[in-house]
């Protein structure tokens, strides 16, 4: 385990993890602007997270998967670039979403509710480990305007919203 689960708990706000060769770094992110997050729910992985990444392994052994995890280090800085400044890009999280899935950890349910939340005009990526034989778990939701927020409050999802500050 990274840790990371635990840590958000105890510390609360916005938290920024990353990862050096010897150690998990921890900040404390000041968000300028609040920004109002939907949690869809894609069903329950049937994977464990270790699966996940052992799966995960296996891949970036049979297919050099370095440059994806570059481009998603580089999105993550973006994002706490944008979130520091009040200027959220949600465009950032579904290209996050589209490398998750290069790597094989986004399941078909998954994809299919992103790309109808990507229809009305929202942006959104899984979170956590991910999982395909079933769910992957929660899905992590910008909406841009009401009438998009609407569409996917009125979606029949399990849905939840949080405002991140």
């Amino acid at each position: 385990p990274s840790g990371v689960d635990p840590a958000a708990v105890v510390y609360g706000g916005t938290q920024l993890f990353e990862k050096t060769q010897n150690e998990m770094k921890r900040t404390s992110l000041s968000i300028s602007n609040p920004v109002k997050l939907i949690f869809v729910h894609s069903g329950k992985a049937v994977e464990s997270t270790g699966e996940m990444v052992q799966k995960v392994a296996q891949k970036h052994q049979a297919t050099d998967l370095s440059e994806t995890f570059k481009a998603m280090g580089k999105i993550t800085l973006q994002l706490k670039n944008q979130l520091q400044t009040g200027k959220l890009d949600g465009r950032l999280l579904s290209q996050n979403n589209r490398l998750l899935d290069t790597i094989g950890v986004v399941g078909k349910r998954a994809q299919k509710m992103i790309s109808q939340i990507e229809n009305w005009g929202g942006y959104a990526k899984i979170t956590g480990a991910g999982g395909v034989r079933a769910g992957s778990g929660w899905i992590l939701v910008f909406a841009p305007n009401k009438h998009t927020e609407e569409k996917i409050l009125a979606s029949g999802w399990e849905t939840f919203t949080s405002t991140v500050q």
